[in-house]
């Protein structure tokens, strides 16, 4: 992760929580199935400001007063006119994740008459409006203008929403605004069948140079009164104008302050991915940035895998005892552990869990053990491996002040650091496969608790002196050398796995890769990057550092490569998530004559640009595509399919890259699971079949049946080609799609802008369905 997209995440500003606890806000849920009632705003942001109420701020010590606080926002905010605040307090509030607490002014405003309540929080001590919201209380889409099509254009209302972050925010004047996508998580982003909104993110540039860290969101309704707003970074002003050295001479620095160093791990990151193991050449330290005056590089410690090249380990001692597998029963697997552990005899021990193969063997032996003398002083825990006898897992869960009392009694002395070891990795050999032979020793701590003294023991797997990442075995003794605690990996990675990872390239070759898709770009950075730089600033400076900061070679921003695959030979590239949303409109298709279908389905994330950054309007989509696009069309974020098939068709199982979507299109009973026909999600789009998913969307599937007569569609030149006369019928009289030279096209292929063309035109007469595509609503009250 590079320090760009460690500051954005960590600049994160929150927005008041106005009417605090007093007010449940419904949420607008976004499909059926929805799995938890929660309650969210409507208008677009909403975060938890991080506030001290027990020690609010002298008014006399902020610029602004209540009265000019009041009048700011009245003049910057016309949906609050001339009404005063119901409620309005000075509070120290956390804006940033890592920042400091700010003086801020909090006002609430009561419009229930019109169904809505308004918030707003406000820099006392700048005036600038840091967060504003308004909330319609009720189904969204019943608010006024919040239904397409729109009343402004989108041109329109970007210049409206810069003209009121001018007026909002005075501290930004010199600043040039550039707009940007949002990541696809962002609040502020509302799904195309949701209610009309025109949400723009905008970041700052000032003396030719981006600023990392600070935004301003605002988000419209149809007709362009802001619903909500945020301020996120409060840059500051820049301490210096350009920078002093160029960005090659910048790069030659950086470039000789890091080497590249073998590592095996697993090259799947993501959550609950299936395991793959590889052999890696990783950047040995992390490069925080390079002030662009002085030209001092500055290293961090911490990166993904640094700590592994860091830290010093030394062998462990061969050992004459050997792991050996065996099948145990309960009473075998409590007496793996009793002759080390710290559980005293008599424990009762009850498996917790009944784990067994397809063959009906006893797997896992999970245990749960109490000592009689002490049933409500805790518990212990025992995880056996029930066809091999390895020890998983042991913890000691009794209370702390019951382990000290036990101390305390028994007044025996701590044992010797150096005895504790030898005796832990004796067992250790004993009970874990190629122990000593795959395990690297760090130093030992002696960890002191109250009257407790604790001995942590670590180690970390190596296969031929390479690090084996997050492989390790945490092992904690009390003071008589009792184990308390023991942790292993999960399903470690075999030698042999591991022997066969072959490296074609050496480390001098992998940190060419590295250099070469690499660059350094000046940006300004509020205060270094405090709190992750390692230089000292002021607490409460306010200033903008010129800093060097690398990103990829062939952007302008982003993360910058740190990871060679060994194996193949090339750089890894960034595994995170890049759907966006919103921001200038692809290249490829500013001046397609479907721009504005185009335009708003990029705005609410249903289209999104390749890796190359265009959005290709004329290529054809697939079947899975169109899925796909519908569902964020409707739930954003997507959800996933939580109906308990592992295989919804022959050819859609679990690991589908459109199962979730195919999901949901089930849940609506748009699609009909069947594990014996196959779906063909890559088999290119149809006009019909995009005329038979629109019918059953629009929810007049049966009406669809009493039309195959229709004159529209009988008078097409290809109607006997037509097999569902009825879903073209409807299509045609909804306007979703039209007949090309007097024909229907039905096997016709459908274009990306032909699909947004057909969606924007649904999306504008969604009012007009019997019943809404968006839902409002949370849990089982979520209704279609």
């Amino acid at each position: 992760m590079t320090p760009v997209s460690k500051v954005r995440g960590a600049v994160r500003l929150f927005a008041i929580a106005f009417i605090a606890s007093t007010l449940l806000l419904s949420r607008p849920e976004t499909g059926l199935g929805a799995p938890e009632p929660e309650f969210e705003h409507t208008a677009g942001i909403d975060y938890m400001v991080g506030i001290d109420y027990d020690n609010p701020p002298d008014p006399a010590s902020v610029r602004i007063s209540k009265e000019a606080a009041i009048r700011l926002s009245q003049e910057i905010l016309p949906a609050v006119g001339k009404k005063n605040p119901d409620d309005i307090g000075l509070v120290n509030a956390r804006l940033e994740d890592y920042g400091q607490k700010l003086p801020v002014w909090r006002a609430a405003w009561d419009f229930m008459d019109k169904g809505t309540i308004a918030g707003v929080t406000l820099d006392a001590m700048t005036g600038d409006l840091i967060a504003y919201t308004s909330h319609f209380i009720g189904n969204p889409l019943n608010e006024p203008n919040s239904t397409l099509p729109a009343g402004i254009s989108r041109d329109r209302a970007k210049k409206q929403a810069e003209a009121f972050i001018r007026k909002a925010v005075p501290s930004i004047k010199g600043f040039t605004l550039q707009e940007k996508p949002f990541s696809h998580t962002d609040d502020a982003v509302f799904p195309l069948f949701g209610p009309a909104r025109y949400s723009f993110y905008f970041g700052l540039k000032i003396n030719g140079y981006k600023v990392v860290g600070s935004s301003l969101t605002v988000v419209m309704d149809a007709a362009g009164n802001v619903k909500a707003f945020q301020f996120a970074g409060n840059p500051g002003q820049p301490v210096s104008g350009a920078a002093s050295l160029t960005a090659a001479e910048a790069k030659r620095v950086w470039a000789n302050g890091f080497k590249m160093k073998p590592l095996y791990r697993d090259l799947n990151e993501s959550y609950g991915s299936k395991v793959r193991w590889g052999l890696t050449y990783e950047m040995d330290r992390t490069f925080w940035g390079m002030d662009a005056v002085e030209g001092t590089p500055d290293w961090i410690s911490g990166g993904r895998y640094s700590h592994l090249f860091e830290t010093e380990v030394e062998s462990v001692e061969p050992s004459s005892s050997v792991f050996t597998p065996h099948k145990v029963n309960q009473d075998e697997a409590i007496q793996t552990a009793a002759t080390f552990a710290n559980f005293p005899p008599g424990v009762e021990w009850t498996s917790e869990y009944d784990n067994y193969d397809e063959k009906g063997e006893r797997t896992i032996w999970e245990l749960k053990g109490i000592d009689p003398n002490d049933r409500e002083g805790g518990f212990y825990t025992l995880t056996v491996d029930a066809q091999t006898g390895q020890v998983l897992g042991y913890a000691d869960y009794r209370s702390f002040e019951r382990l000290e009392e036990e101390q305390r009694q028994t007044q025996l002395p701590t044992i010797k650091v150096a005895e504790a070891r030898s005796a832990a990795e004796k067992w250790l050999a004993e009970h874990i496969p190629d122990f000593a032979v795959r395990y690297k020793s760090v130093a030992p701590s002696v960890v002191h608790k109250g009257n407790l003294s604790e001995l942590e023991l670590l180690y970390r797997m190596f296969q031929d002196g390479i690090p084996v990442a997050d492989q390790a075995i945490g092992l904690t003794l009390d003071g008589k050398g009792k184990m308390k605690r023991l942790s292993l990996p999960s399903n470690p990675p075999s030698i042999e796995m591991l022997k066969a990872l072959k490296p074609t390239i050496d480390e001098r070759q992998a940190k060419k890769l590295i250099v070469q898709h690499t660059k350094l770009i000046a940006f300004y950075l509020p205060n270094q990057g405090y709190p992750f730089t390692t230089r000292e600033v002021a607490v409460g400076e306010k200033r903008l550092d010129l800093m060097f900061l690398q990103v990829p070679a062939n952007a302008e921003e982003g993360y910058a490569p740190d990871s060679v695959d060994a194996v193949a030979g090339q750089v890894m590239t960034a595994t995170e998530d890049q759907w966006t949303a919103g921001g200038p409109l692809p290249a490829d298709a500013q001046a397609h004559p479907s721009k504005v279908a185009l335009q708003t389905l990029f705005d609410h994330g249903a289209l999104s640009a390749d890796a190359k950054g265009d959005l290709k309007p004329n290529a054809e989509i697939s079947r899975g595509e169109f899925i796909r696009i519908v569902h964020r069309s409707i739930v954003l974020n997507g959800y996933p399919y939580l109906g308990g098939k592992s295989r919804l068709f022959s050819d859609v199982s679990m690991e589908h890259p459109y199962y979730d979507d195919i999901g949901y299109f089930v849940d609506r009973k748009w699609l009909t699971s069947d594990t014996k026909t196959a779906l063909k999600t890559e088999s290119l789009l149809t006009r019909e079949q995009m005329a038979v998913w629109l019918t059953k969307i629009t929810g007049y599937e049966k009406m669809s049946r009493t039309l195959k007569d229709d004159p529209a569609v009988k008078g097409l030149r290809d109607a006997g080609k037509i097999k569902d006369k009825g879903a073209a019928a409807i299509v045609l009289k909804f306007k979703l799609m039209k007949p090309v030279n007097g024909s229907f096209n039905p096997g016709g292929r459908v274009t990306k802008a032909q699909a947004a063309e057909a969606l924007l035109r649904l999306a504008e007469i969604q009012s007009q369905l019997d019943r809404p595509l968006w839902t409002w609503g949370y849990g089982s009250d979520a209704s279609y």
